[in-house]
């Protein structure tokens, strides 16, 4: 089944006098969809004339009984609010508890945190779970939204993408993102992510760092996973090169 977002009875399409032929988006996304690949396609029914995103799934669409949950001037700001990226952190390559606990502290910091933290302990790492636990008890009196779990890696899944592999298996989240232990997140870089998706409705299947990655978790689902070929290598592969990004692309706002 193709993915189409209908605009039909989105509270923020906007239709011409008599209300049944749509002329535009109060929010002006369907431009916007277009200049980044999607296909805007014109539709009908017996009721009314509308516009069809064709290829994406509009997060802004929201109708009318969610409008009416809501103040109307302030419905821009509530869809904003919810749609911010939700994302699952993992933290790789434990072996110093400073190193840990640098990273964790600016996952805390970011300006849009994750929902999720997840740290593997592999089979070689020194670190004391009891250690790992004091970091994010400390934590919590700062930020208590945020939930945390220590996994522990058998000998089988012990290479960097078997972790991340093993993690997603349960993951909830729209979005996760890989760090290595130490690397200190600077705290827009999520508020940036977020705002190339949800503002400029940027698609990716996987913004590359240095010290890490982040992927859509329907694209590794889709692609399923780093089985073999990693999802770089698989995205590759299938041509799909323009969806790869690295993160100078996201915080270029040009």
């Amino acid at each position: 089944m193709p993915i189409q977002t209908s605009c039909k009875n989105c509270i923020f399409a906007t239709y011409n006098e008599e209300g049944e032929t749509q002329i535009g988006c109060h929010l002006n996304k369907l431009e916007l969809f277009e200049k980044n690949g999607a296909k805007i396609i014109e539709a009908y029914d017996e009721e009314k004339e509308f516009f069809v995103v064709d290829g994406r799934i509009c997060m802004w669409c929201r109708g009318e009984d969610w409008g009416k949950k809501h103040a109307e001037k302030s419905w821009e700001e509530c869809a904003r609010i919810e749609m911010t990226l939700p994302y699952q952190a993992i933290i790789v390559n434990n072996t110093n508890i400073k190193d840990l606990e640098d990273t964790i502290e600016s996952l805390y910091t970011q300006e849009v945190p994750p929902q999720h933290i997840t740290v593997i302990r592999g089979t070689h790492t020194l670190l004391r779970p009891l250690d790992i636990i004091n970091i994010f008890n400390n934590k919590e009196s700062v930020h208590k939204t945020i939930k945390w779990r220590i996994q522990n890696m058998t000998q089988e899944e012990d290479k960097f993408f078997n972790h991340v592999d093993a993690v997603v298996k349960s993951i909830i989240f729209p979005y996760y993102a890989v760090f290595n232990s130490g690397f200190k997140v600077p705290p827009h870089w999520f508020k940036a992510i977020d705002h190339k998706v949800n503002d400029k409705l940027l698609r990716f299947g996987i913004i590359l760092f240095e010290h890490g990655l982040v992927v859509p978790t329907a694209v590794h689902k889709f692609v399923q996973g780093n089985n073999v070929k990693s999802i770089t290598e698989k995205l590759i592969e299938s041509k799909q090169e323009d969806i790869i990004f690295n993160m100078r692309d996201i915080l270029d706002e040009s």
